[in-house]
């Protein structure tokens, strides 16, 4: 195989090569050649065998395939799509995937493992974050009042929480480090929507604002801070306090830091939307 790669004019492919220990068939580690995944198949492709035929094959009709993906746009999306929903049929969801953004976001790999991390913790015994969103999912179904209200809470429902996987938990959870700052970060691959963007990152303030005063006593600064976030929020605060609604109905998670910001509301006369029973 060397020979047949230096008379092609490749000898420093093989040069890439190295030897590793690796554990054979007979239980014992043994020196092997090994090489990353580039050099791997530039061997295979010089390897005189009928065997080696049919991933010749492959790898021709798979250079075809991503050629023609760099020529037309279009025709990388729509296979993109195809292989989304493929991916979608197979992985075993506590829920349904209804759209092709939906398709799109859950294909993607980080959001994957974000979605099969956690163990029952307060406020969450549902454990892995699959299922909080699957909770989350059936409360939309139950509270959202019109189909493009429950289309957008769907959408919140399904990133919100999927990052706390890539906090670091030597870091304070704030600032890049909070998972729901790195949500909005990935949404924003998917999302042009500065509403949905601004809920996903402060989806949990509401509850920050009201911690500051139930477990601090500063009732004060939690109400500042409550105030900074109706201020942000804006005209998107009534599908705030939806999407808040929904989360919080989950899990063992207790109402009094929503009872809390509804009557900061009402305080400040500020209407919110009755929830639907």
């Amino acid at each position: 195989m060397k020979r047949g790669l230096e008379a092609e004019g490749f000898g420093e492919v093989y040069a890439q090569s190295v030897q590793l220990k690796m554990l054979s068939q007979d239980g014992k580690q043994r020196v092997t050649d090994a090489a990353d995944t580039r050099t791997l198949l530039r061997i295979i492709q010089s390897i005189k065998s009928p065997k080696a035929e049919s991933f010749k094959h492959w790898l021709a009709e798979i250079g075809a395939q991503r050629i023609e993906e760099i020529e037309n746009s279009e025709l990388a999306m729509e296979r993109s799509l195809v292989d989304n929903y493929r991916w979608s049929k197979k992985m075993e969801l506590p829920f349904t995937l209804e759209t092709e953004l939906e398709a799109r976001i859950c294909a993607d790999a980080e959001w994957k493992k974000g979605a099969v991390w956690g163990k029952p913790r307060p406020g969450h015994s549902e454990g892995v974050v699959m299922y909080h969103i699957a909770e989350v999912l059936a409360n939309v179904d139950r509270l959202a009042t019109t189909p493009e209200e429950r289309r957008v809470l769907r959408l919140i429902a399904l990133i919100h929480d999927t990052f706390k996987y890539r906090v670091d938990p030597g870091q304070p959870k704030t600032g890049p480090n909070h998972h729901a700052v790195i949500a909005r970060k990935f949404a924003e691959r998917y999302l042009d929507n500065l509403a949905l963007l601004e809920i996903i990152e402060l989806h949990d303030e509401a509850f920050n604002s009201w911690r500051l005063g139930a477990v601090k006593g500063r009732w004060k600064e939690a109400e500042e801070r409550a105030s900074r976030l109706v201020a942000r929020l804006g005209s998107s605060l009534p599908l705030y306090v939806c999407f808040y609604r929904a989360d919080n109905a989950t899990g063992s998670k207790e109402n009094d830091s929503l009872i809390w910001f509804e009557q900061f509301l009402h305080r400040r006369g500020i209407d919110v939307p009755p929830e639907v029973k």
